[in-house]
């Protein structure tokens, strides 16, 4: 077996295994769509249900991640258990269903239960795709595969925001979209609308090959790779803390910025949307290419712990250009800062999804990958969005109220994870050492 799991001799053509990711970032891309497509219409939401700022971090937050981040566990375990197309396949079907069933929501409560389900479904993608790119790249290319897969959630934001806004317009102009004798208004026609792109994924999905998978005994239960991962603790505290702060200035800023540049510099949604992902599309290819390339060529020249730093310097960088977003008085100033802010975010990305492959033991990595998402996920997304409505509730409450929530959530977040990756950098190489070693030996 080989240092990525798979059978010696057995890999597959580098085109099929650019073919196979490209699925997955694909899939990967609808799935940030559905998630993000609320930021667009959070204004609409407001008026239409009265609910708080507050309330609106709860739904785009904590709902989604409530049950995301209790079933990641047990899906990282099938994950190395069973076919894993199809289990991304059964999630992207769930997840579009309740993205259609969102269309139907009368209050909070049932808009939360449908962003729960929407994290029960996605919460199969990023451990069974990342198992399938790890079994599938071998390790020269391993880091531009895992950024190219990490590229679809980026760019699903961009796409949420360059369609769903000038959508929202449209169906608002038209007074709303009717099919099949209902009427739905302007941001219930969204999500069915955003629907559509899941339900044609199932299919090509499954055109997937399935991987060889080496011959083990038996797969590891959760408890014994926790087990497993106890020597290496400290290692993992540091790189998911680091990784969790990132994520969570990821988060808060996607639920906020589009409502921050409709309150305080008078756009509409189509004109923040169009704006947002304008930037996005430009700077979310750079960053790919900055965060993916810049660790091949650390790891190349063997730059020790290059993974987990590299997470903490793009968070602490950051800070700049959060300032500059969040407190600009021209909207030039703040559409600048929203796209250094959003380079240094995707920069950091793929680093530490490959730092996580990089500690663990190849027959572990599913249920790792999964606890890593359940981590970041959780607190990131289950918690960044409601402290910036809750402080904007009940902290800043003047007309810049929502920009110095957001600014102060961002600027603690980036700080953290500076300490976390910088203090974890000797403990994380060597725990990438050992996992070598093992490896080499094997």
């Amino acid at each position: 077996m080989d240092a990525n799991g798979a059978l010696a001799g057995h890999r597959p053509r580098l085109a099929y295994v650019w073919y196979v990711t490209a699925i997955l970032s694909l899939t990967h891309l609808v799935s940030l769509v559905d998630r993000h497509l609320l930021g667009v219409v959070l204004n609409d939401v407001e008026r239409e249900l009265r609910l708080t700022d507050t309330q609106l971090g709860l739904i785009y937050g904590t709902g989604f991640a409530l049950l995301y981040s209790v079933v990641g566990l047990p899906i990282g375990q099938l994950a190395d258990r069973v076919c894993r197309k199809r289990l991304i396949a059964a999630g992207l079907a769930l997840w579009t269903l309740a993205t259609i069933a969102t269309a139907f929501v009368t209050g909070f409560w049932s808009f939360f239960l449908m962003r729960m389900l929407v994290g029960i479904g996605e919460a199969s993608l990023v451990p069974a795709g990342m198992s399938l790119v790890t079994t599938l790249a071998p390790r020269t290319m391993l880091a531009r595969a895992t950024a190219l897969f990490a590229a679809g959630g980026n760019q699903g934001k961009t796409v949420a925001l360059l369609v769903g806004g000038p959508l929202l317009t449209v169906l608002t102009v038209a007074g709303g979209l009717t099919f099949m004798g209902h009427h739905w208004s302007a941001w219930r026609g969204v999500f069915l609308i955003a629907s559509l792109p899941g339900l044609l994924l199932v299919p090509l999905l499954l055109t997937i090959r399935e991987p060889t998978r080496a011959v083990v005994a038996a797969r590891p239960s959760i408890r014994s790779v926790l087990v497993s991962m106890k020597p290496r603790l400290r290692a993992y505290v540091h790189l998911y803390g680091a990784f969790t702060a990132m994520a969570t200035m990821v988060w808060a800023l996607s639920a906020w910025a589009l409502t921050l540049f409709v309150r305080e510099h008078g756009l509409n949604a189509a004109q923040a949307g169009g704006l947002m992902g304008t930037l996005s599309l430009v700077v979310g290819p750079i960053g790919i290419l900055t965060g993916g390339g810049l660790l091949d060529w650390l790891e190349a020249r063997r730059v020790e712990g290059a993974a987990i730093v590299l997470v903490g310097l793009a968070s602490a960088i950051a800070v700049v250009p959060t300032v500059m977003f969040c407190a600009a008085g021209s909207l030039a100033l703040a559409a600048a800062g929203y796209a250094g802010l959003q380079l240094m975010l995707v920069v950091g990305s793929a680093p530490g999804w490959v730092g996580v492959q990089q500690i663990t033991p190849p027959e572990n990595r599913g249920v790792a990958m999964a606890l890593f998402v359940a981590t970041y996920t959780s607190v990131s997304i289950g918690i960044g969005p409601v402290i910036v409505g809750a402080l904007s509730d009940h902290v800043f409450t003047g007309a810049d109220g929502l920009g110095r929530a957001l600014m102060t959530t961002l600027i603690a977040m980036a700080l953290a994870g500076l300490l976390l990756a910088l203090g974890g950098r000797r403990v994380y190489i060597r725990a990438a050492a050992a996992i070598r070693a093992v490896e080499v030996a094997g």
